[in-house]
């Protein structure tokens, strides 16, 4: 029955061809079969690399932050006032906020691995997000590169610095003494740079997985 707005004319039309079916239902099937195509290949997988790296990096981050911020030692040092006189034993404490590079890599293990538990549940959850919010965990990425990798410099040349002194400026070596503080210093400087080599990694191998993959595109068209 077809209803006719205009003229409310009822008219009965006869059925169509089988021919016609078929064709319908072949079109219907085809433009079935493309749609799940499409489906398949836009959600982007979760590769368990991903998750592991960023698990490993906020770990060597958290641990490098706790053992640089509680980093502390007092030991008794003799100090002379007047030359020729008896020293005076005066405790002295050695501790991380004395150093304002110290403070800076704290600080940017702190940031590094808040980011890390943040961009590890994007990851787990995030993998069907907007393309501005990969985009932006992209850029994030490679900003804490930068931030750790500085932040281990600058406390690389500090420590160095207590370690061997300067004798161009009359700096003596403080690690003879406080050479607990200075276990701490480095153990802590060596899992940033892990936590670093790590991020470096994550975005290498996505690099290597993005050239590899839009090469393999080009060579299929």
């Amino acid at each position: 029955m077809f209803i006719y707005p205009s003229l409310l004319v009822f008219t009965e039309l006869p059925p169509p061809p089988p021919l016609l079916l078929l064709v319908f239902v072949g079109r219907s099937m085809e433009n079935e079969y493309k749609s799940n195509d499409v489906k398949v290949a836009n959600p982007k997988p979760f590769r368990f690399s991903d998750f592991l790296l960023r698990i490993l990096a906020m770990a060597a981050t958290l641990v490098a932050a706790l053992v640089m911020g509680l980093a502390k030692e007092t030991e008794t040092v003799p100090i002379v006032l007047i030359p020729g006189t008896a020293p005076l034993f005066v405790p002295v404490p050695a501790k991380m906020r004395y150093s304002s590079s110290f403070v800076y890599f704290v600080v940017a293990n702190a940031i590094a691995c808040a980011y890390s538990a943040f961009s590890l549940l994007v990851t787990i959850g995030g993998r069907r997000g907007p393309r501005a919010l990969a985009l932006g965990i992209t850029i994030l990425d490679v900003i804490m590169v930068a931030l750790l990798f500085s932040g281990n410099g600058a406390a690389t040349s500090f420590g160095l610095l207590g370690y061997n002194g300067n004798s161009h400026v009359g700096w003596n070596k403080v690690c003879n003494t406080f050479e607990k503080f200075c276990r701490n210093v480095m153990a802590s400087l060596i899992v940033s740079l892990i936590g670093s080599i790590m991020y470096a990694h994550y975005k290498l191998q996505h690099k290597l997985l993005k050239y590899g993959f839009d090469n393999a595109t080009d060579l299929s068209s």
